[in-house]
C-alpha cells in the first residue's frame, strides 16, 4: 500500500527539479557524479517509506554534490 503524503509530494517535487537542474548542469560540466547524483534525486523519491526518509535523502543528495560540484 502506498503511503502518499503532502510532504512527499512536496519534496519530491523539490528535489526532483533539482535534479533535473543538476543532471543539465553535470552534462554541461562533463561531470559524471554530478549527473548520477541528479538522477538519484529524480527517483530516489518513489523509493522511500515516508516523507522522514524523502527529506533526509533529498539533503544528503545535495550535500553530496555540493562537495562534489568544486
Amino acid at each position: 500500500m502506498l503511503n502518499i503524503s503532502v510532504s512527499s509530494l512536496l519534496a519530491g517535487f523539490i528535489f526532483g527539479t533539482i535534479g533535473l537542474w543538476m543532471m543539465r548542469e553535470g552534462k554541461k560540466k562533463s561531470d559524471p557524479r554530478i549527473i548520477v547524483i541528479g538522477i538519484l534525486l529524480m527517483v530516489y523519491s518513489y523509493l522511500t517509506p515516508n516523507p522522514w526518509f524523502d527529506w533526509g535523502v533529498g539533503s544528503a543528495l545535495c550535500f553530496t554534490a555540493y562537495r562534489f560540484w568544486s
